[in-house]
């Protein structure tokens, strides 16, 4: 398996535990979805709670933007 495809793997491996963690986040703080969706710096605080629940992180910068996904597709 070549860096590029081991990395991939990597990250979709993360990614599932990544949402399922954002999942149960949005669900329990309602009121800090409604202040990201104003404030978009905010995502930073699901940004830093999800790579705490998940154990760390190696791709923050994919992190933020799954995290952003998910916050604009909640409470539309």
């Amino acid at each position: 398996m070549g860096v590029a495809l081991g990395a991939k793997w990597e990250w979709e491996k993360e990614c599932e535990r990544a949402q399922a963690a954002l999942k149960t986040l949005i669900q329990e703080n309602p009121d800090k979805v409604t202040q990201a969706r104003e404030r978009p710096q905010l995502i930073g605080w699901f940004v830093g709670r999800t790579a705490q629940a998940i154990g760390g992180t190696e791709h923050p910068d994919k992190l933020e933007r799954l995290a952003s996904e998910m916050l604009w597709r909640t409470h539309q």
